[in-house]
């Protein structure tokens, strides 16, 4: 079963990227169906040189090519380590800019991160950084910077 998946892959030296050969899904990551399931071929890859993923986790490229799977360009990473590391890399789509990228933006991505991770009430916070006790809580709920914070917005359900 792994010497398929082995053989899709066009190995180059160890620091070179090892490029899927097979196919790819809109956003060009590699594809392959294993013991009846599509999975991500860089996260097979991980999987059969490094062991489970952890519980959660994304199996980040390190050189930003989506058919890499070269075991030394992945690793594990959060929701969030994945949103920063591409936001920090010029990567996020123009028509979607966001945080301090967006010319409509407020407040900073720095700021952002901060009243997220500030203790407090939303008032209190907003007090203590100046800033508006509504986007204080939008951001702690996720509502709003949730592609930096990591934080998943769940509405409540009305009854």
């Amino acid at each position: 079963m792994f010497d398929r998946l082995w053989s899709k892959i066009n190995k180059q030296s160890p620091d070179k990227c090892w490029e899927w050969t097979a196919w790819t899904n809109h956003k060009g990551y590699g594809k392959i169906k294993i013991q009846g399931k599509m999975k991500f071929s860089h996260r097979v890859v991980f999987e059969e040189t490094f062991g489970p993923i952890h519980n959660g986790l994304y199996v980040m490229h390190i050189c930003d090519n989506p058919k890499c799977c070269n075991p030394n360009h992945l690793k594990q990473g959060t929701l969030l380590e994945n949103n920063q590391d591409r936001h920090r890399k010029g990567r996020t789509k123009a028509n979607f800019l966001k945080g301090d990228k967006n010319i409509k933006a407020i407040i900073s991505n720095d700021v952002a991160l901060r009243i997220f991770n500030e203790a407090g009430s939303a008032k209190e916070v907003a007090a203590k950084l100046k800033v508006n006790a509504q986007l204080v809580s939008d951001i702690k709920i996720g509502k709003t910077w949730s592609w930096l914070t990591g934080k998943k917005y769940a509405p409540r359900k009305r009854q």
